[in-house]
């Protein structure tokens, strides 16, 4: 079954298998939009680097993300459809 934006279940197992065994980075079953913002927070001040911020994403359950460049935030996705949106640094909400 089709997945939004057009990934396929399949898809998606593929692409964990890859972080899984390959890269040895592990998917958090259950979403935690605290450690999804604890990590935005971290790569905002400075002390991580995307790498890290990476890991910590998926640690949280963060199965991808999509930036709104006009709207000024980021919505963070989790397996079951859980949505966490961060705004960017003095935007206004909408």
């Amino acid at each position: 079954m089709p997945l939004s934006f057009g990934i396929s279940a399949q898809t998606l197992t593929i692409l964990e298998t890859v972080l899984t065994q390959t890269l040895k980075i592990q998917i958090a079953a259950q979403f935690s939009a605290a450690g999804v913002e604890a990590a935005v927070r971290q790569a905002q001040r400075g002390e991580i680097m995307y790498p890290e911020f990476t890991r910590q994403a998926l640690a949280a359950g963060c199965v991808g993300y999509f930036v709104q460049i006009t709207g000024k935030c980021v919505q963070y996705f989790g397996r079951n459809g859980e949505i966490h949106t961060e705004w960017f640094p003095g935007a206004q909400k909408k």
